[in-house]
């Protein structure tokens, strides 16, 4: 039986084709199989992050193979995946919030979620224009996970009144 190691790379070059199947076949190369990943295109560059599971056997191979992309300016950096089940102990909640854009909405929102010692896993966040008023509308969908012995309601109450400062709407499911 071979054992396996869980590899998680973040990759960003100047956005052009040919970037994930360069990638890809690296990874598929030393029989690693390709997990889950989020990658995207932002103001003129691709990014994003990959969790790939390797041979152990083959594991420092793909790492260096996959830092050597540095040479076609795709820089990845690579991190052993942790062992065992990190959703064992913890509940998840989506959090969405919806207002006028404003500089500041992040950082005070991300800033009462590590307060309570809430794992932000996914945050996507864009700003679209209001129908009638053409009025910049931020919008951010997360994916939260609560440590197991903590109230909701703490966080709730606190992200309200962030909300209220901030005039947005935050809902957690």
């Amino acid at each position: 039986m071979s054992l396996n190691r869980s590899l998680v790379f973040s990759l960003l070059t100047e956005d052009r084709p040919g970037i994930v199947e360069r990638v890809s076949s690296i990874v598929a190369s030393h029989q690693a199989n390709w997990m889950e990943s989020h990658l995207s295109s932002r103001s003129g560059y691709f990014g994003g992050i990959v969790h790939v599971i390797v041979p152990l056997e083959k594991a420092e191979a793909l790492t260096t193979a996959l830092e050597g992309l540095s040479s076609e300016r795709i820089f990845i950096t690579v991190k052993s995946g942790p062992e065992g089940d990190l959703d064992a102990e913890r509940r998840q909640v989506i959090l969405e919030v919806v207002g006028n854009d404003q500089p500041g909405i992040v950082s005070r929102i991300s800033e009462a979620i590590a307060d309570h010692g809430v794992n932000m896993e996914e945050l996507e966040t864009e700003c679209i224009s209001a129908p009638m008023s053409g009025t910049a509308i931020f919008q951010a969908r997360a994916k939260l996970f609560l440590p197991a012995e903590m109230q909701i309601r703490d966080l709730q109450k606190h992200l309200e009144e962030i909300a209220s400062d901030l005039m947005v709407d935050i809902s957690i499911d």
